[in-house]
C-alpha cells in the first residue's frame, strides 16, 4: 500500500467552537454522550468503575508497549503541560453498550502555536469518498468488512518531516487505500481509528487484515454492519446496500423530546429570516425551549 499524504489542518486557532462545528468535527460523536464520565473522579465513582479502570489500564499498557514516554526530571525552566483521561461508551447499531474506551491526551490548548507545534492533523476520509466506496461495494458485490486501531494516535511520529504536495487541482482522498493483487484489489477506507476493508476477494482481504495487525494492535469487527453511526444493511443477492442513520435520529429526537413531532422535508423554509422579536420572551416559552439549544439542535440536524 502506498503511504498517504497526511490531511492538515490550516485552521485558526479560537479559543471556543460553537456547538456545531463540533458536531461535524468529532465523527465518534453519540448524542447520548452525556452520560459518558467527564473526569476521572466521576469515572472511579459511578457504577461502572471497574470497567473505567480495566479501560485506563488497557490504554496505558498500550502506551507502555509503544515506548509512549519515559519517566524524566523535569529540567528547569520547563513548563509542563497537563493531561486529562477522556472516556467514551461505545455502542452498537441497537443502542446497546459494545465495549469501554478510555484516552489518555494533553491538553494542548496550553501550548502555543509556532513555539510548542506549527500544525495538527487527523486522517479522515471524506463522507463523498465513503459513499463512492459503498456504491462499489453494492455493484461489484465486494466482501465488506471493518476494523479499529486500538491506539491510532499512539502511532504518530513527532519528528518534523516534509511532504511533497500533489499538483494544484488534483482532487483525491489522502485516506483512501488501494492495493491491487493481479485481477483483484482492497479498498481501504480511514476514518480516525476506524478502517473499512472492500475487496473483491477474501484471501486477499484476510492478508490486508494479517499485515496491518502484525504493525498496529487491532480488533476485527467482522462484517461491517455499523460505522460512523451508520447502519449498514445488504442484500447480496439483489446487488443491493442500505445505509441509514435511523438510531442516530431517534437519539436525537429523544434528547430533543421531539419523539412525537411531526415529520416534514426541511426545518425551515428556503428564505426564513430570524430576528431578535422571535426569541423567548415569557416564563412559559423559556421553559418550552429549555431544552432546545439551539446551536445543539442544528448541529445534530447537521451531523445527521
Amino acid at each position: 500500500m502506498q503511504d498517504m499524504e497526511l490531511r492538515r489542518s490550516k485552521r485558526a486557532r479560537r479559543s471556543t467552537l460553537p456547538d456545531f462545528y463540533v458536531y461535524l468535527q468529532e465523527p465518534e460523536h453519540d448524542i447520548l454522550g452525556k452520560d459518558d464520565p467527564e473526569n476521572f473522579k466521576q469515572a472511579i465513582m459511578g457504577e461502572d468503575n471497574e470497567r473505567w479502570l480495566a479501560a485506563m489500564k488497557s490504554k496505558l499498557e498500550s502506551m507502555r508497549k509503544n515506548g509512549v514516554w519515559e519517566l524524566k526530571v523535569l529540567p528547569q525552566g520547563c513548563k509542563p503541560i497537563g493531561c486529562k483521561w477522556v472516556y467514551k461508551t461505545k455502542r452498537d447499531s441497537k443502542g446497546a453498550i459494545d465495549r469501554y474506551k478510555a484516552k489518555l491526551v494533553a491538553k494542548g490548548y496550553t501550548q502555543q502555536e509556532g513555539i510548542d507545534y506549527t500544525k495538527t492533523f487527523s486522517p479522515v476520509s471524506t463522507k463523498d469518498s465513503w459513499r463512492v466506496i459503498m456504491a462499489l461495494v453494492a455493484h461489484f458485490d465486494l466482501h465488506l468488512y471493518q476494523m479499529d486501531v486500538k491506539i491510532a494516535f499512539l502511532n504518530g511520529h513527532l519528528k518534523e518531516e516534509i511532504y511533497m504536495q500533489q499538483p494544484e487541482e488534483n482532487v483525491l482522498d489522502s485516506c483512501i487505500y488501494v492495493k491491487i493483487s493481479r485481477r483483484h484489489y482492497v479498498l481501504l477506507v480511514l476514518y480516525m481509528d476506524d478502517i473499512l476493508l472492500a475487496s473483491t476477494n477474501l484471501t486477499l482481504l484476510h492478508g490486508v487484515k494479517v499485515f496491518l495487525s502484525k504493525h498496529f494492535e487491532m480488533t476485527d469487527l467482522g462484517e461491517a454492519s455499523y460505522v460512523l453511526g451508520i447502519e449498514i444493511s445488504r442484500d447480496r443477492k439483489r446487488g443491493l446496500l442500505g445505509l441509514s442513520q435511523k438510531g442516530c435520529i431517534e437519539k436525537i429526537l429523544k434528547r430533543f423530546n421531539m419523539m412525537e413531532c411531526v415529520g416534514g422535508d426541511v426545518p425551515i423554509n428556503k428564505g426564513d429570516k430570524f430576528s431578535r422579536e422571535q426569541v423567548t420572551k415569557t416564563d412559559q416559552e423559556k421553559l418550552e425551549m429549555a431544552d432546545k439549544p439551539y446551536a445543539s439542535l442544528v448541529g445534530s440536524l447537521m451531523y445527521a
